[in-house]
């Protein structure tokens, strides 16, 4: 979307080591980041999410930056992590397959659609369905006709590269 600004968020800001073995940069920490953003964006992931709803200073944030966000939004485990935080309590709620009952424990109303939106929440049930939940986004936030566009380019660039049968593939 032209003139979105993005925000990564950490403990502190630098170099993050995710579960899964990649690094990301966090450009901001806990303390310094938006208050009160557009749009909250927890992402989940492997076994590391089951550490973090143990981690109160990042359930603290989360709880903080969701309460002032005009929309509170995951994919995948990031459910957890907003039920954890007190974010989804009676919203109908998205997650991994496997991870989808524990969303009740927070109060959240597991739903295995692939994308949910209730109210001021949207989720994503799992990794495969992160495309789905990023271009229903932008048809709600940028406009039904802009959302088209985006998935119809999505699905043109996908299949240019099906079409090369690239084996190799670099993160930039």
């Amino acid at each position: 979307m032209p003139g979105a600004e993005f925000q990564t968020v950490a403990r502190a800001h630098g170099p993050v080591k995710v579960d899964m073995g990649l690094e990301i940069v966090a450009t901001h920490s806990f303390d310094n980041c938006w208050s009160a953003p557009d749009v909250l964006f927890v992402p989940g992931g492997g076994h590391g999410v089951y550490d973090a709803l143990q981690d109160d200073e990042l359930l603290d944030a989360i709880a903080r930056v969701g309460s002032q966000a005009k929309w509170v939004t995951s994919v995948c485990t990031g459910a957890l992590l907003l039920g954890a935080a007190g974010l989804t309590k009676g919203y109908r709620s998205a997650c991994y397959w496997s991870a989808r009952p524990d969303v009740a424990m927070f109060g959240a109303i597991p739903d295995d659609a692939r994308v949910v939106i209730d109210r001021d929440r949207a989720s994503g049930g799992g990794v495969t369905s992160g495309i789905d939940f990023a271009l229903a986004m932008v048809g709600k936030w940028d406009g039904l006709e802009k959302g088209k566009l985006a998935d119809a380019a999505h699905r043109i660039c996908a299949a240019a590269a099906l079409r090369r049968r690239a084996t190799r593939a670099c993160i930039v």
